[in-house]
């Protein structure tokens, strides 16, 4: 065991215990409906058919327009709090995102994406609407983002 605490081991295992999290029990489908106005299914891939779905993602489509009207939530949980603000920083540098105040520890909209990255301790949520009929993404992507705040556990890290 000392010779993973040197190199970062510890710490991830940290990351490991902390509470699992579905990101679809945080984004259901009944949020999805609110913001891209209509029925949605689920989006799963063949792989996930076969194999499981995976926990960290949740993305919904609505309607059968080509590119799909999408609104998704991803959760990434790095190995501290300050890996999380690298990666923000890194987000809005690289991605040219600006920042919003008041969300999270930190956020970042990724207009050109449709994409609201918010950071709460060491967790990093991905926020994507992507949908022509919704006429404020930014508005919609930040409803998201606190609803699934507010429904985080309070210890998440």
């Amino acid at each position: 065991m000392a010779l993973l605490a040197g190199c970062g081991g510890e710490e991830a295992e940290q990351v490991a215990a902390g509470p699992p999290l579905d990101a679809c029990q945080l984004f259901g489908p009944n949020d999805a409906k609110v913001v891209l106005k209509g029925n949605v299914g689920l989006m799963q891939s063949v792989a996930e058919d076969a194999m499981g779905r995976d926990l960290t993602v949740c993305a919904y489509s609505a309607g059968f327009s080509t590119p799909p009207d999408i609104a998704s939530l991803k959760i990434h949980r790095h190995r501290s709090p300050e890996r999380a603000e690298r990666t923000l920083g890194s987000v809005a540098s690289t991605l040219r995102g600006r920042e919003v105040p008041g969300l999270g520890d930190g956020a970042v909209w990724v207009e050109r994406m449709g994409q609201l990255h918010v950071r709460r301790g060491a967790l990093q949520l991905t926020v994507t609407v992507q949908a022509p009929q919704v006429p404020d993404p930014y508005a919609a992507a930040r409803g998201i983002a606190e609803t699934v705040l507010s429904r985080l556990p309070l210890a998440s890290p």
